[in-house]
């Protein structure tokens, strides 16, 4: 991994191994076993959706014990890796 001078990871390695985390459940490609995809969808999209469940105010088993453990900011980051990548 590369490291900034200060020793701190580079944002967006950051935000990907945040974003790593996801296939626990998402799978790598997205939408495997009943969860949905998250590759090639909309950064503003995800955001507003992990913000709706980091508030409660979204239909949710345990996304939003996961989404209250990021800033804003991070839950941000973690959308833009998703809507970089192509999707499946």
């Amino acid at each position: 991994m590369a490291a900034e001078p200060s020793g701190t990871l580079r944002a967006d390695t950051q935000a990907e191994l945040w974003a790593a985390g996801c296939a626990a459940c998402h799978a790598t490609g997205g939408g495997e076993g009943g969860f949905p995809a998250l590759a090639g969808r909309d950064a503003s999209e995800l955001l507003e959706l992990l913000l709706r469940q980091r508030a409660g105010a979204a239909d949710s088993t345990i996304m939003h014990q996961h989404a209250r453990g990021f800033s804003e900011a991070e839950l941000a980051r973690i959308s833009a890796v998703f809507a970089a990548q192509r999707r499946p």
